[in-house]
């Protein structure tokens, strides 16, 4: 059960953390335009697309049946999307790829913590 527990914590670290650093990093979450702050709508939708593995992971408890894309395919997708538009994207393409990497790694995780709970 422990075991189980320290997984998922690492799953959701591995899952949510570097994209929402790379995004923080590349783009500013609050940019000034004509003398007052605004937030970065870029920014916005990137650490919302960070925080998926947490959403599914609260709502699985309360909304089992909805099914819903895993985190590294939807960053994969965006990634991939993020190359083909180009140069203008190319700091959202760095975030997709670091998160399709560290996705991956939280989503073995969440399987070795699975595995365990099986073992029991």
């Amino acid at each position: 059960m422990r075991k189980r527990l320290v997984f998922q914590i690492l799953g959701y670290l591995l899952c949510i953390l570097p994209p929402a650093v790379a995004t923080l990093e590349r783009f500013p979450v609050f940019a000034r335009q004509g003398g007052r702050p605004v937030v970065s709508g870029v920014a916005f939708l990137l650490l919302l697309c960070a925080a998926i593995p947490f959403r599914r992971g609260i709502l699985k408890k309360i909304r089992a049946w909805l099914d819903s894309p895993s985190a590294y395919s939807v960053w994969l997708i965006l990634w991939l999307v993020a190359e083909w538009i180009g140069r203008i994207s190319d700091a959202v393409a760095d975030i997709a790829l670091l998160s399709t990497v560290t996705s991956l790694l939280g989503a073995l995780c969440f399987r070795l913590g699975r595995e365990e709970k099986k073992d029991e």
